[in-house]
């Protein structure tokens, strides 16, 4: 009886053992965060906007998961937690966009020719120098910084989407990001103005040191 014991035991450790040499399953873990990858970024969920149907059925799934997994609420409201939200938008009857060049203004129409971004802390009206910066990035993996002597304090940088054929693709997803660009552009400048990547044979240079722009919104 005793041997049998012993001979189980050996066994039940080495099972153990074994159980640890194999680590985790990590084909069926990845398996598991790929279908949540699948649920919260399906068309069906609207981009999850805020106030969305769609964001509802997110908010609910996060919380199914949450339940799951055995985590206590720490919401006011079960998981949920009110958030106030602020929304500033453009009256573009009474905004304007202009290119200026040698005291002579060019209109830029809104909504076909640009468009303007605006949060609580935009100014009602800026007139700056335009600076062409390129891609606008700086990639310290790569020692690539389009930012390089760029003088850019009060000025307006002017810059194209996307970035250089040569940069690996998730880098380059990952610095044109809007918080890494501006992380990036806006240390010293007034603003961004995106432009998209030019077609063909045509310059890239879309403004230079001879140029301003004056951009004026009617924020609500």
């Amino acid at each position: 009886m005793k041997f049998s014991i012993k001979v189980a035991l050996c066994i039940g450790m080495l099972g153990g053992i074994a159980a640890m040499a194999a680590g985790p399953d990590w084909e069926a873990l990845g398996k598991r965060w790929w279908a949540h990858v699948q649920f919260l970024a399906d068309d069906k969920l609207e981009g999850r906007d805020t106030g969305s149907a769609g964001f509802e059925i997110a908010a609910a799934y996060v919380t199914g998961q949450f339940k799951q997994a055995g985590l206590r609420p720490a919401g006011s409201e079960g998981y949920a937690q009110q958030v106030e939200f602020i929304a500033s938008q453009i009256n573009e009857s009474e905004s304007s966009l202009e290119l200026l060049r040698d005291g002579k203004a060019e209109a830029v129409k809104l909504g076909e020719d640009g468009f303007l971004t605006v949060n609580q802390d935009t100014a009602k009206e800026t007139e700056a120098d335009a600076v062409f910066v390129g891609y606008g990035l700086t990639v310290p993996e790569l020692k690539y910084d389009d930012l390089a002597g760029q003088n850019l304090k009060g000025k307006i940088a002017v810059y194209m989407s996307g970035g250089p054929a040569t940069m690996p693709g998730p880098l380059k997803a990952h610095y044109q990001s809007q918080e890494e660009r501006r992380r990036a552009i806006q240390g010293g400048s007034s603003g961004c103005r995106d432009d998209s990547e030019p077609q063909g044979g045509g310059s890239a240079v879309v403004a230079d040191g001879g140029c301003a722009i004056r951009a004026t919104d009617g924020t609500q």
